[in-house]
Formats: C-alpha cells, sequence, structure tokens
C-alpha cells in the first residue's frame, strides 16, 4: 500500500498518459514532505539543550534530572534497529502505519509526563536558589561598611547581560571575597572565567579566531624556541603543582598559546607556576585558562609587569619600600640600617630578593594553597594593589622576628626560615592576613597611583644589566628544589648584588 500524501510522483496517469499534478497539490506533497523529514530528524536526532554527563542530564541552568526520564523506545511495531524512513513509510500498510502512530503518541505522553516532572524539579531548585542568593544578599548587606552603595549589593550566580548588572555582581563578588573563607572553592572556576570572558568581549577580542590561532598544530617560526624555553623553565624551577604527564602536556600548551597571543611578551620565567594554578582551578581546560591568563596579565597587572624589561614589576618594588617606610618605619629603618652596614661593597634594599619572588609568582609558593586561591580572587576582583596590600600585610606578620636581625646576611638567612613558616600557616592565622590587607586602607589604595606614576617616569628599564638580572630570577623561583623558599645559589651569590643593583640605584 501506498500512501497518497506521500506519493513519490510528480504526475499521475490519466487514459494512459501521464499528466503533471497542479501546482498547489506538487506544493502540498513538498510540505508534507518536508514535515515528515522534519519529524523523522527530531526522532533520531533530537537538539536539545542540554549536554550528557555520565547517567545525569544537566540543562542550561545547572539543574540536573535522571537521563532515565527521557529515555525512549522505538515504537513496538518496528523491528529493534529499524530507522523509520520515508520510503519505509509508503511501504507500510494502514494497520501498521495506526500501530506505529499509537505507540508514538504514547511514548509522546511518557516524554511529556517526564518533561513536566523536570521542569518542576527544576523550578524548585530554581527557588531555592533565588532564596539563597537573597539570604546571601542580606549577608553581605549586614557585614559590608554600611555604605550607601551597600545597600544595593546584590548577589546572583551569574552576571546579568548589561554593563551595570555586570558591575552590580562583581561587588557582590568582592563582598563575599572579604566574607571569612572567602570564595567557596566549587564556586571559584565559575567567578574567574566570567571575569575573563567580560574583559575578551570589553576589548572586542575575537575568541575564535584567537583560539585557533594559538592551539594550532602548525608550528610557527618563534616555536621552537619558545618550546626550549618553557621546557628548560618546568625542570628547572620544578614547581608546578601538576601530577601526570597529560597536566603537564596541558600545561605547556597553554604557555605556548599565550606566548603566541602576546609576542611582545611571550614567554617569561614564572609563567608556570602562574598558568599551573590557574590549570588547577579551569580543571584543566586549556581555552579556559588562556582566557584567564590573558586577562590575569592584560588587564589586572599594570603594564610592562611581565615583559622582557619587567619595568613595572621594578616599580612595584620601590612603591613597597616607600610604603614601608609610611606603614611599618621601624622595620624600615632597621632594614636600611643593616643594608648600609653591610659587609658587601653594594648591598641592594634587602626585601627585593623576596618581593621579587612574590611579584612574579603572584605567592603561588609563598602560603598554603587555600590562601594562595583567596589571594588570587582578590586580585582579580580589586585589581593589583592587592599584590602590595599582602606584601606590606605579609612583613607586618613577621616585623617582631626581622627586627632580631643582627646583619644583611643574618636578614636573609632569618627570612629562610620565616619562609618555610609562612607555607604551614594555620587557617586562622590565613584568615588575620586577609582582613589585614583588607583593613589596612580603603580601595583603592589612597595615594598609590601617583606612587606608581611618579616611579614610573624616573626608572630606566633594564638594558645591559638585564641578563644579569634574568639569572637571578631563575635562581629565586628555584624554590621547590630548595626547602627553605630561597635556594642555596641566591645565598651564595649574594657577595656579587650587581643584578639587583639596578633596583638600588633608584631608591
Amino acid at each position: 500500500m501506498v500512501n497518497e500524501d506521500f506519493e513519490p510522483s510528480s504526475s499521475t496517469v490519466v487514459h494512459g498518459g501521464q499528466v503533471p499534478l497542479p501546482v498547489q497539490v506538487q506544493l502540498k506533497q513538498n510540505r508534507r514532505r518536508e514535515s515528515l523529514e522534519e519529524l523523522l530528524q527530531q526522532l533520531y536526532n533530537p537538539c536539545v539543550a542540554i549536554e550528557r554527563r555520565g547517567s545525569t542530564l544537566v540543562d542550561e541552568s545547572g539543574s540536573t534530572t535522571d537521563a532515565s526520564d527521557f529515555s525512549f523506545s522505538l515504537p513496538r511495531p518496528v523491528r529493534p534497529g529499524t530507522r523509520l524512513t520515508e520510503q519505509s513509510l509508503n511501504e507500510q500498510k494502514k494497520s501498521e502505519l495506526i500501530a506505529i502512530t499509537v505507540q508514538l503518541r504514547h511514548e509522546i505522553h511518557l516524554a511529556s509526563q517526564s518533561l513536566i516532572r523536570a521542569l518542576k524539579r527544576r523550578n524548585q531548585q530554581m527557588s531555592k536558589l533565588h532564596s539563597l542568593c537573597n539570604l546571601l544578599s542580606a549577608i553581605l548587606q549586614a557585614y559590608s561598611s554600611k555604605r550607601s552603595e551597600d545597600t544595593k549589593l546584590k548577589f546572583t550566580v551569574e552576571p546579568m547581560k548589561s554593563e551595570s548588572g555586570f558591575q552590580q555582581w562583581l561587588e557582590a563578588m568582592r563582598a563575599v571575597a572579604r566574607l571569612p573563607g572567602g570564595i567557596p572553592h566549587d564556586f571559584r572556576r565559575k567567578m574567574w572565567l566570567n571575569l575573563a570572558e567580560n574583559y575578551l568581549k570589553t576589548v572586542g577580542i575575537d575568541w575564535n579566531e584567537v583560539r585557533l590561532r594559538t592551539f594550532s598544530e602548525k608550528l610557527n617560526p618563534d616555536d621552537n624556541e619558545l618550546n626550549m624555553q618553557i621546557v628548560k623553565d618546568l625542570h628547572r624551577t620544578g614547581w608546578t603543582g601538576l601530577n601526570t604527564d597529560r597536566e603537564r602536556i596541558l600545561l605547556k600548551r597553554v604557555l605556548l598559546a599565550y606566548a603566541r597571543y602576546n609576542k611582545t611578551i611571550g614567554y617569561c620565567q614564572g609563567f608556570n607556576v602562574i598558568a599551573a594554578l590557574i590549570m588547577e582551578v579551569m580543571e584543566n581546560k586549556e581555552e579556559h585558562a588562556l582566557k584567564v591568563m590573558i586577562m590575569l596579565i592584560e588587564h589586572v597587572f599594570p603594564n610592562d609587569y611581565f615583559d622582557q624589561t619587567l619595568r613595572a614589576l621594578s616599580v612595584d618594588m620601590i612603591v613597597l619600600n616607600d610604603l614601608l617606610s609610611v606603614r611599618l618605619p621601624k622595620l624600615y629603618s632597621h632594614l636600611e640600617s643593616l643594608q648600609k652596614h653591610s659587609d658587601s661593597e653594594y648591598e641592594p634594599p634587602l626585601i627585593n630578593v623576596f618581593s621579587m619572588q612574590w611579584f612574579l609568582t603572584i605567592f603561588a609558593t609563598v602560603f598554603p594553597k587555600h590562601l594562595v586561591f583567596r589571594i588570587w580572587d582578590s586580585l582579580m576582583l580589586e585589581g593589583s594593589e592587592i599584590l602590595l596590600r599582602v606584601a606590606l600585610a605579609t612583613f607586618a606578620k613577621i616585623s617582631r622576628h626581622t627586627l632580631n636581625a643582627t646583619s644583611a646576611d643574618g636578614f636573609y638567612e632569618l627570612m629562610s626560615r620565616l619562609s618555610r613558616k609562612l607555607q604551614t600557616m594555620g587557617k586562622t592565622q590565613c584568615e588575620n592576613l586577609i582582613q589585614l590587607v583588607y583593613s589596612m586602607a580603603d580601595f583603592p589604595f589612597p595615594g598609590l597611583h601617583e606612587l606608581r606614576d611618579r616611579h614610573l617616569w624616573n626608572i630606566q628599564p633594564f638594558s645591559s644589566g638585564f641578563g644579569m638580572f634574568r639569572h637571578q630570577v631563575i635562581s629565586i623561583l628555584k624554590s621547590e628544589n630548595d626547602p627553605l623558599g630561597c635556594s642555596a645559589e641566591i645565598e651564595d651569590d649574594f657577595a656579587s648584588k650587581k643584578s639587583l643593583s639596578l633596583f638600588g640605584e633608584l631608591i
């Protein structure tokens, strides 16, 4: 039997001859044929906005539903494994078509009931989420500084698409970061990625173009040299925080991708530590890690912080000395006296060796990891002044110990021992440090912008001495093989401080 609605012929036989069907009839048949094709496509290739993760379906809102709720069986009149087509339907008898129709209606009814149950569960979860967000908003307002803008704090999981909506979300995240415990670890990846994607959108970066160019398997002329630098640094510094070969390969791909993206900076010693921590938070998703790394280096840090001159880094080291003289004058005077009476021909500011390592690795090798994560949260939310705040808070924490040093060499030895203690700080000590970071001054830090600008115009970028300074940076980053956090190579090299003299001449 052939169903006339799906007659494949475009003409009919009349008195032994073929006469073309009227145009309207042909159009009607074509529309029905297209409808059938669309229906079959939906049956066998459903386009639903969900993705399978094991036995669970996760929709775009994050709500979960058991996959069995959406499992269908083929109509029973059809043999298992058989795929219905227009031709096979045309070959079916009328009774068989009716049986298929009845079975499909039954399956549709079951699917509809399952969908209704899933939507009800989703609505319940969304309602619960809304209540929790309102509760968090009330907590944030209660813990706020009671400024007029604090009354507008409203916590949301995702930022709204408008610029004002994003700023509202950002202010809420800043408030959460100040609470005891800070940003929940499970939420950190989403927050970092939202910040990165908003930056990429704001500056108009074509991510598809960047992704194809930076992760391309095709070798670029500079790739061999970059690969050598990256691999050498990975082996030399040792610290990556990654355990498996696959993780190290992904880390290398992200480092190479950033070097391809930003040819001005390329690769800088210490990037492996930064990228490894980002990869850990991004759950080894290399594209997400690259987005965060671009945002961090280009948006959060001042310009020229990681380029070949390290100009902005040297500015911050000078600024830190200035801030120490104002905020911790007793410690500053003591260290200045030790520097002045050193036996070395030239002794740079004593804190430079340590602050340089802290800033280049964003404290990744200095504190327990849970504290490092909180520092990075604050850095991305508040900006690069967090680096100076954390450095000041750290010196304030250890000042009573460092005041006991009687010589420059004694200070270095003491700092080596204190470095081990910093890496094993308890949660209460870590919380106290974070609270000091936020309470030491208003945001933005008063006078910091002007102070940075003043030194930026007075400083000379590294030139002939950069090679020696670069060697010193590499030595400092060898923290993994040295339990003191300051390698023996550095301590043995203090007699020749010329690699750091470029800083000292500017203070």
